[in-house]
C-alpha cells in the first residue's frame, strides 16, 4: 500500500507540486499545493452565461499565456476541466499569470454536483448552488486550487453602475459632480449587501470597487436602480461628453442587462 501511495505522489508531483504522505497516518494523502486560482463570473446579457475564470498562481514568462480548459453542464452536474498551459505564438514579454475563461452556460436555479479536475490527475468535488440572487460553491476539497470567491452575487437587470474619471481636478471635478447630480435625480438608491458581484465589489463601507478600476488620477463611482428607458441615460452621456470635450473627463455607465453606454 505504501509503495502505491508513494508512486501516486511521484506522478502527481510531475503536474502539481506539493503532494505528500502524512507521517501520522501512513498511506494518507494530505495536501496538493495550489497551482491554479478559480473565480466565479456571470457574463451579463441575453442569456446570462456563467463562467469560471482560471489563472495560474505562478507567473509565466510571457504576459499572453493561456490555459486549455473545457466545462460541461448537464441536468444535475457542472464540471470544469483544467488541462495544460498554452504558450503564445508571439510572446508578449513580461511576467504574468496564464489566464482563461471557461464558459459553462445559462444556469437554471437549483443545486448541481460540481467537479473540478486538474490535468486529469487531481479531482475535487462539491456543490454549485444557484439561487435567484447568488451563485455559491461548496467544495469538499481544494487540492491544487484556490477559490478567489466562493459566492458570486447576481446583478439585477434594473441596476446601473459606472464612474466619472479625470486627471485634471480643476477641469474635471465640476463636470463629474454635475453629471452625478443629474444621474441621481433620474435614479433610485440601490441597496446591496457587501460582497463580490463579478463586475464590481461592495466593501464593508458600502463603497463600489470596480474591476478593473478607471485608469485616471481621480474618479467617482456610482450604483443605482434605474427603471427608465436606456435612451435617457444615453442622452445624458451624450450631453456631458459633448460639453466636456478637451477636458479629459470620462463618463461610463454599465447596465444589468449587459450594455456598456
Amino acid at each position: 500500500m505504501k509503495i502505491k501511495v508513494l508512486l501516486y505522489c511521484v506522478l502527481a508531483a510531475s503536474v502539481l507540486a506539493g503532494c505528500k504522505v502524512s507521517k501520522d497516518e501512513k498511506g494518507t494523502i494530505v495536501k496538493v499545493n495550489p497551482e491554479f486560482t478559480i473565480d466565479l463570473f456571470e457574463q451579463l446579457g441575453e442569456p446570462r452565461i456563467f463562467q469560471f475564470k482560471v489563472a495560474t498562481i505562478e507567473k509565466q514568462e510571457c504576459t499572453n499565456y493561456s490555459i486549455s480548459t473545457y466545462s460541461t453542464l448537464t441536468f444535475n452536474q457542472v464540471a470544469l476541466n483544467v488541462n495544460d498551459l498554452v504558450p503564445p505564438i508571439d510572446c508578449i514579454e513580461g511576467e504574468a499569470p496564464a489566464t482563461t475563461i471557461s464558459d459553462v452556460g445559462l444556469l437554471p436555479l437549483g443545486y448541481f454536483y460540481l467537479f473540478i479536475n486538474l490535468k486529469n490527475t487531481i479531482k475535487n468535488d462539491g456543490l454549485l448552488k444557484v439561487y435567484q440572487d447568488s451563485i455559491a460553491v461548496d467544495l469538499n476539497s481544494r487540492d491544487g486550487l484556490e477559490m478567489v470567491h466562493e459566492v458570486l452575487y447576481r446583478i439585477p437587470e434594473t441596476v446601473i453602475w459606472g464612474y466619472t474619471a479625470y486627471n485634471n481636478k480643476e477641469a474635471g471635478a465640476g463636470y463629474a459632480n454635475s453629471f452625478l447630480t443629474e444621474l441621481t435625480g433620474m435614479t433610485e438608491p440601490a441597496e446591496f449587501q457587501q460582497g463580490y458581484y463579478g463586475y464590481f465589489k461592495l466593501d464593508e463601507a458600502g463603497d463600489l470597487i470596480l474591476s478593473p478600476a478607471p485608469n485616471h488620477t481621480y474618479f467617482k463611482t456610482f450604483l443605482f436602480s434605474y427603471h427608465g428607458d436606456v435612451k435617457g441615460l444615453e442622452d445624458l452621456l451624450y450631453s456631458y461628453r459633448s460639453d466636456s470635450i478637451g477636458t479629459g473627463v470620462e463618463f461610463a455607465i454599465f447596465t444589468g442587462s449587459g450594455k456598456t453606454l
